[in-house]
């Protein structure tokens, strides 16, 4: 791995990429921050020097560095959030993240099957599987996370945030999760439900958001993945929101975005091609003729067919 020269981004960090800063932190990437900072003290790390025993080329770090705490946190992405400008749109701070796969074993899958009280959209969520149901891997991105996460509590209402366990969690790059790593997934409440456990007065925000489920709540019929609508006439699939799910999976590769469709379920005749222009695509999404060809050879030229111009 070769660090590239960037920026310094706040953290007093200089010569090196934002992915080397952030890390992950990784096993490996504790080890490479601990040579770094041993051969800057013993002054043997050159400008541009090469480090013929291991094949990395280095470069100096500010003197003023001060190495960043171990993150205990990470949150798992698996739709809008894949994309990077979607994840930094929503958090300016949001780093880099790594590609990954959660087991069919942690009991969930993902669905078109959140029909969003705020918008007449369908948009992707996870549904708990019903008891004897095979369930099925969930590719997206992990990245590292606050230890105060009632911000993102907050902007994920109507979502609890559950735990993944790291067993559960295959990383498809070189990161490492530490072994005591927290890494959670929002799920989310049927509309029903966050509508009739209401608002709390004291934070005005629904009283079905963060870790914890609202008094009252029967979490075997009401819990978060369970009552979930599929797309509807009133509550569609929209084409932009899978352009940039879509392209934030062909950040990894296209396999990745195929494995991102076949894993992904409820793809219905409700899908409305909105797109800017939607006849002359090229002007707004430069990527749609990828899109559209891999939609067409993973679910089928039949159900592809019924996607509809909001003309139609």
């Amino acid at each position: 791995m070769r660090a590239g020269k960037k920026k310094d981004h706040g953290s007093g960090v200089t010569g090196i990429s934002i992915l080397d800063e952030r890390l992950h932190q990784s096993e490996y990437g504790v080890k490479h921050r601990e040579a770094l900072l041993s051969r800057m003290e013993t002054k043997t790390l050159l400008s541009s020097a090469t480090d013929k025993t291991a094949g990395l080329k280095f470069y100096p770090l500010s003197k003023h560095y001060t190495p960043v705490l171990k993150i205990q946190n990470f949150l798992f992405g698996f739709g809008s959030i894949i994309q990077s400008q979607s994840r930094k749109g929503s958090d300016p701070s949001a780093p880099d993240a790594a590609p990954c796969r959660i087991k069919p074993e942690w009991g969930f899958v993902r669905e078109w099957n959140f029909q969003a009280a705020t918008a007449q959209i369908c948009a992707l969520g996870l549904r708990k599987t019903k008891p004897n149901e095979k369930g099925a891997s969930i590719n997206g991105v992990i990245f590292p996370a606050p230890s105060d996460l009632n911000d993102f509590d907050k902007r994920e209402n109507g979502y609890m945030r559950v735990v993944v366990p790291v067993e559960m969690v295959e990383t498809l790059s070189w990161h490492v999760l530490p072994p005591d790593a927290n890494v959670f997934a929002y799920v989310p409440y049927a509309p029903s439900v966050v509508e009739k456990y209401g608002v709390d007065p004291e934070t005005g925000y629904p009283r079905c958001s963060g870790d914890k489920p609202p008094d009252g709540l029967d979490m075997k019929t009401e819990g978060p993945g369970l009552g979930l609508k599929p797309p509807s006439l009133s509550h569609p699939i929209l084409q932009t929101y899978i352009d940039v799910v879509i392209t934030g999976c062909l950040e990894y590769g296209e396999d990745f975005c195929r494995e991102f469709i076949k894993t992904t379920f409820l793809w219905s005749p409700y899908w409305l091609n909105e797109r800017t222009l939607s006849r002359r695509p090229w002007l707004h999404q430069k990527q749609y003729v990828k899109i559209d060809k891999l939609l067409r050879e993973e679910l089928g030229e039949e159900l592809f067919l019924y996607r509809k111009l909001e003309s139609e």
